[in-house]
């Protein structure tokens, strides 16, 4: 399975206020979608509005636009094994 790479373009975006994270994140996982979904998930929060009518951050985890994607080969992180976040570490 390839393990892939997905790096913020431009982490001081408004939208990353969002993500509970805004570094780079290594993932084992089938296609570039498969690979940003639980990332996503894993780091991307939905803040309240903090006042009526106020315009709330987006998550940017699965857009192409703000997250570069490739797949990697990297002696730390194999092609063998389950899908899965590989770094940051704890969250596989």
């Amino acid at each position: 399975m390839p393990v892939h790479r997905l790096v913020p373009i431009d982490p001081k975006d408004p939208g990353w206020r969002a993500s509970t994270r805004r570094d780079v994140a290594v993932v084992r996982a089938g296609s570039e979608e498969r690979a940003r979904s639980p990332v996503a998930e894993a780091f991307d929060a939905t803040p309240a509005k903090p006042w009526p009518g106020a315009k709330m951050a987006t998550p940017l985890r699965r857009r192409s636009r703000a997250v570069r994607a490739g797949v990697i080969r990297d002696r730390r992180h194999r092609s063998e094994g389950p899908a899965g976040i590989l770094e940051p570490w704890g969250y596989g």
